[in-house]
């Protein structure tokens, strides 16, 4: 008796198996179908916010204009550019919704432009009414008004057959002071070969000169009117200093119209910058930041004509800015550098010195011969080098 009973106990036993291992594999393959689908949910969430990224940066870009350091400027264009960069980013970084590489973004709705005073503080908002706008935010989306919602392959059978995905980034612009320069084969540099003394400079950016009467945009040139940024004379100077305003011939020893005139109109060339600072091309600004460079005094009439050329491109040049030492006599004069600044001609009249003068107001220059600080940030109307980051 007892044995049978043994028997038909572990025969139950052997029984019970079945319905366990059913529960447990519907289990399992819950699990499954979770993971798969959540980890699907995981990459879709990447690629959106590789795509947000992107396109924040670009965004951020349009923005890094003369506007950042005008006051109460008009950024509608540089707000209408960065809102279609934006788009146009975030289609170039598509992810795989439901089997196809798209992306949907609303320009209008889905990128917000405004400012950050201090982009490291996280906690700081967004501001839509401070100016200038200096940041992009843009939220990209997968849901029904996105190009529709992530289908799950497998969690249906769990009663969840899709979700939305959401990411969002920020990036913000800045300005920086110029740091250095870097001579690229097959480029001219920017660099103006005039220098202006320290005195005039501060002068025109801290706008105690007075003097507002020319504009730049990018549409139409350089033009009459007021555009917040003051200028000031780089020939012949500002009544303090209109001694130190000379001229400085790169990487050659020759004193010819035709070199000064290529210089002036193009910038000097890759072999000029490398002659000049061996063997980078790079300033050696020594321990108290300083440099010297040979003097080439005295402007010549074809300067003034140079100039104006150079004003009707509206390109942004580098101008040397001289501690306000008198040069010395002639070509055996040096001029000590301390700062080289960014900024736009904007009006040249040719004469001699009481009737011949060139004007300059600050501006902002993005090329890629130019180094900007990773420290020193511009904090007034100088002008500088826009640098974009990730700030959110």
């Amino acid at each position: 008796m007892v044995r049978a009973t043994t028997v038909r106990l572990r025969r139950r036993r052997k029984g019970a198996v079945a319905p366990l291992m059913g529960f447990l594999l519907v289990f399992i393959v819950g699990l499954l179908a979770m993971s798969v689908d959540l980890g699907r949910t995981a990459v879709v969430r990447a690629q959106l916010q590789n795509a947000a990224d992107a396109s924040a940066m670009a965004g951020a870009t349009a923005l890094g204009t003369d506007n950042l350091i005008r006051a109460n400027p008009s950024q509608s264009t540089d707000i209408a550019s960065a809102r279609s960069l934006a788009q146009k980013f975030a289609q170039a970084n598509g992810y795989d919704l439901n089997g196809t590489m798209r992306v949907v973004l609303d320009p209008n709705n889905d990128v917000t432009v405004g400012s950050l005073g201090t982009p490291g503080n996280l906690a700081l908002a967004l501001s839509t009414t401070a100016s200038p706008f200096n940041s992009v935010q843009v939220q990209a989306k997968v849901d029904g008004a996105h190009g529709g919602l992530l289908r799950f392959l497998f969690a249906p059978v769990l009663g969840q057959n899709s979700t939305a995905v959401q990411a969002t980034a920020t990036a913000t612009v800045q300005l920086f002071e110029v740091s250095s320069l870097q001579a690229l084969q097959g480029a001219y540099g920017p660099t103006l070969p005039i220098t202006m003394s320290y005195t005039d400079w501060y002068q025109m950016v801290t706008k105690q000169t007075g003097r507002d009467n020319y504009a730049y945009d990018p549409a139409t040139g350089v033009t009459a009117g007021s555009d917040g940024l003051q200028e000031q004379q780089l020939y012949p100077g500002s009544n303090v200093s209109s001694s130190n305003n000379g001229l400085i011939q790169f990487g050659t020893g020759s004193r010819s119209n035709a070199v000064l005139r290529s210089q002036v109109v193009n910038g000097p060339t890759y072999n000029e910058m490398i002659a000049q600072w061996p063997p980078s091309g790079a300033p050696p600004w020594g321990a108290n930041h300083q440099f010297t460079i040979g003097a080439d005094p005295g402007w010549r009439a074809t300067t003034f004509s140079d100039l104006a050329t150079v004003a009707a491109s509206g390109r942004a040049r580098i101008i040397p800015i001289n501690d306000g030492t008198p040069p010395g006599n002639g070509a055996n004069g040096t001029y000590t550098i301390v700062a080289l600044a960014p900024v736009r001609v904007v009006f040249s009249q040719k004469g001699g010195k009481s009737s011949g003068y060139a004007l300059v107001q600050p501006a902002v220059i993005n090329d890629p011969t130019v180094i900007p600080s990773t420290t020193k940030v511009v904090t007034s109307g100088q002008g500088g080098v826009p640098v974009v980051r990730l700030s959110r």
